[in-house]
């Protein structure tokens, strides 16, 4: 461009000065005069050097010295809110993800967390809370990367250089600009490879990249989003508690052993803590002691294994069994099937004598009755055959004492108190026994049963070598009672199932036997699935005009109230249905066996059972080989299957207090799910603050005419030196006719910001870069190795530039 190119723009354009000492720009009123050469020469070497202009330089030594503006001024206060508001922010939103993501305290199921978190997840707001942080982050991050663009910008055109098609767009960004994609393009459409290793452009990569990524931020948090388990808070609602009695619809259907062929729902109970140990004492006796366990009033399982807290009135039942090695004089025979295929069974019948069997065991507190009549009783009953040779059992139920046991009635049979052979008690005969069909099936007739082995609680009788038949006399009480309880629980409660096949003889019942506490070594109640029971006292049922005192009148319970009549209703029917079961009636504790029923002998019957009924039941009687477990878990089973069967009659409300869990979408756990999404959005929020950081110390430090969002000086600056000229022809034209004429006339120079006279005005010069060695006044420009060359670039090689 020759100086009268130059002084033909400087005619019609004012010129922009910069007073140093307060940074401000003015506009020269218009000057006539053209820029002399020593002017224009006196820009060249001013700015052709690499540094800027801040070298040496022979023209303008009287040049004032250049001041960083201060930050206030350079950046603005929008600017600086952005930097310093948005890293606070920044900090502030992902401290609160951090909060959401391991908020959850130290006890099980969030017990312990802090009552904001606890609330954020009751009320399922983890989803929102999260959605509205990460576009928290991404306003914020938006807002510093806009600040960081123009900062770019700024140093690109200060410290650099650019296209002169570009400058317009590089000089605007400093004051508006949308992003740094923008920015990224000219960079990249500018065609000069040098621009790869500027500092400047790997940050605004970066940038680029984490800004994009950062959009992604609520799909990559909610990506750790998994079902929670959390406990609720404590609530008072009413739970049913009384069957009330209308004498007008009252009936009670005893439909057979039907609990018996039911499939058993191994619901979840609260239990008393004892020292329950049903290991037999040196005299062969096996006792539970008193087991209490209570029953919560909530029909669907999901409700039950929820709760985690229950105060209020509840059914307790009451039971305790005792074993003992019996004193029998008898014999055993085989019972084949009418149908040939299908294998027999063995039998025994003879007599069993009750008071020997309690000396024998030691003990002294021998029930009342007759005399005479608990000394011994006959008896009859199966004995399944094995079908693979393992160990199967059953339970053969014998009459009662004196007093007739089996009668039903709405009178307690049984109190808490007593001991397992009370008069009224039930009795069983356990056996077990390996012997299969073709074992039984070699017994000539009927043949007396030999004196037998003590072993533990069972008496042993070697039928064939390696085929045994183990029997204990067994005696237990239950009493079904409402009661004001409370129930704990410090973790997840579970109803186990039986897992296996119909067709298939592997299964497992140790779970169930968890549950029951019958497993070796018995588990903790937590570990159980169980809740810790409390009985704080008779149920608390109001003011006596309450319904629980309503009475009731009917045969065989008369004038008792309908809170008594609750339980006596329960007890009568699990009596009725599952305990009291008919004189010589055995129960096949066994699976895989064969037992059959003798047509020829009406007052001998089995009675059948569910199958996976009978599975936990031979399991636990042959693998503990304690049967008082085996007996009190049938109790509990059948006891549960009459409440929860019951359970719809309750038609009496009472209020309880309760604590469940619920079911919510919260983030984490981390030592479960890992926190991948979490994890991710940390690092590139990491990232994006050091950049940014990183960006600011090198505006804050280099940058010398910028100021952000200030559109007064950016315009001003670029109707200066190089491009007055390119101003004048583009007032009506496109930016691509525009760069296309800088292209075909090779005038799309590289350009760069700073002072264009010893006045100190502010504007665009050449800055191309040497590619070769220059002789003339002064040092050489560069050497034409590339690597002085990329020197020269970064501004540490010295020398001063001649007429580009």
């Amino acid at each position: 461009m020759s100086p009268q190119e130059i002084s033909d723009t400087s005619t019609s354009t004012p010129r922009t000065s910069i007073d140093q000492s307060s940074h401000r720009i003015y506009c020269d009123p218009p000057d006539t005069q053209a820029l002399s050469p020593t002017h224009q020469a006196a820009s060249m070497s001013s700015f052709d050097h690499p540094d800027g202009g801040r070298g040496s330089s022979s023209t303008s030594t009287d040049s004032t010295p250049e001041l960083a503006l201060p930050i206030l001024e350079s950046l603005g206060f929008s600017g600086l809110s952005s930097l310093i508001g948005g890293h606070i922010g920044i900090l502030g939103a992902l401290a609160f993800l951090a909060f959401l993501w391991f908020g959850f305290g130290a006890a099980p199921e969030a017990a312990k967390a802090t009552s904001a978190w606890r609330r954020i997840a009751l009320s399922d707001w983890m989803t929102r809370a999260i959605t509205l942080s990460s576009l928290a982050i991404r306003v914020l991050t938006t807002l510093q990367v806009t600040v960081c663009t123009s900062m770019i910008a700024a140093l690109i055109l200060e410290r650099r250089r650019a296209r002169k098609s570009y400058v317009p767009w590089l000089s605007v960004i400093r004051s508006i600009n949308d992003g740094p994609l923008r920015l990224l393009q000219m960079l990249l459409a500018s065609m000069d490879f040098a621009v790869v290793c500027y500092p400047e452009f790997g940050l605004a990569v970066l940038m680029v990249s984490i800004t994009l990524v950062l959009q992604l931020s609520s799909t990559l948090l909610l990506s750790d989003l998994h079902s929670f388990v959390i406990v609720g808070d404590y609530n008072r609602s009413q739970v049913p508690s009384l069957i009330p009695y209308n004498a007008s619809t009252f009936d009670i259907h005893i439909d057979g052993f039907k609990y018996l062929l039911r499939s058993p729902i191994f619901s979840t109970f609260g239990e008393v803590q004892s020292v329950f140990d049903s290991s037999p004492n040196s005299h062969g006796l096996s006792d539970t002691g008193l087991l209490q366990r209570g029953f919560l009033p909530f029909a669907e399982s999901q409700n039950r294994t929820s709760t985690r807290h229950y105060e209020g009135n509840a059914i307790v039942m009451s039971s305790r069994v005792a074993c003992m090695r019996p004193v029998i004089l008898g014999e055993y025979g085989y019972i084949s099937n009418e149908y040939k295929n299908f294998p027999g069974c063995g039998v025994l019948e003879g007599m069993i004598q009750y008071t020997s069997s309690f000396r024998k065991a030691h003990v002294t507190s021998i029930p009342p009755c007759e005399s005479g009549d608990c000394e011994e009783e006959p008896f009859r009953c199966h004995i399944p055959s094995s079908n693979f040779g393992d160990w199967q059992s059953a339970a053969c139920k014998l009459g009662g004492f004196g007093t007739a046991a089996g009668i039903l009635t709405l009178e307690p049979k049984w109190t808490p108190s007593d001991k397992p052979w009370t008069a009224n008690s039930s009795t069983y005969l356990l056996q077990t026994t390996n012997m299969r069909d073709k074992d039984w099936s070699q017994v000539p007739d009927t043949q007396e049963l030999p004196e037998g082995v003590p072993f533990e609680e069972w008496q042993s009788y070697e039928i064939f070598p390696g085929r045994f038949l183990n029997i204990t006399l067994c005696y237990m009480g239950v009493a079904l009672e409402r009661k004001a309880v409370e129930m704990d629980s410090s973790g997840g409660l579970r109803e186990p199932v039986i897992t296996g096949s119909q067709i298939s003889t592997e299964y497992n019942t140790t779970d169930v036997q968890t549950l029951f506490g019958v497993d070796d070594p018995r588990k903790s109640v937590a570990e159980r699935g169980i809740l810790n029971m409390t009985i704080l006292g008779e149920p608390q049922d109001g003011p006596h005009s309450s319904q629980a005192y309503d009475t009731v009148n009917i045969e065989d319970g008369k004038n008792i109230t309908t809170a008594r009549f609750t339980p006596a209703i329960l007890e009568l029917v699990l009596s009725a249905q599952a305990i009291e079961v008919g004189s010589n009636t055995t129960l096949p504790f066994c699976g895989l066996c064969s037992i059959i029923i003798e047509a020829t002998t009406p007052d001998t019957s089995i009675q059948l059972m569910e199958f996976n009924l009978m599975l936990i039941l031979r399991d636990i009687t042959t693998q503990s080989r304690r049967a008082v477990d085996a007996l009190s878990t049938y109790l509990t089973i059948m006891a549960s299957a009459v409440y929860y069967d019951y359970l719809g009659a309750f038609l009496g409300f009472q209020e309880a207090g309760t604590v469940l869990t619920t079911s919510v979408l919260v983030p984490g756990p981390c030592s479960e799910h890992g926190c991948r999404g979490f994890i991710s959005v940390a690092v590139l929020l990491g990232v994006h603050i050091i950049y940014v950081t990183i960006i600011t110390l090198l505006y804050i430090r280099q940058a010398r005419y910028s100021r952000y969002s200030n559109i007064w000086h950016t315009t001003s600056q670029l109707v200066t030196g190089e491009l007055k000229k390119a101003w004048k022809h583009s007032i009506n034209k496109s930016d691509s006719a525009v760069t296309k004429a800088f292209i075909e006339d090779g005038e799309d120079d590289f350009l760069m910001l700073g002072q264009i006279d010893a006045e100190g005005q502010i504007g665009f010069l050449k800055t191309n870069m040497p590619i070769k060695q220059t002789q003339g006044s002064g040092a050489s420009l560069a050497n034409p190795n590339w690597k002085n060359r990329l020197a020269w670039l970064r501004g540490k090689l010295p020398g001063k530039s001649g007429k580009s």
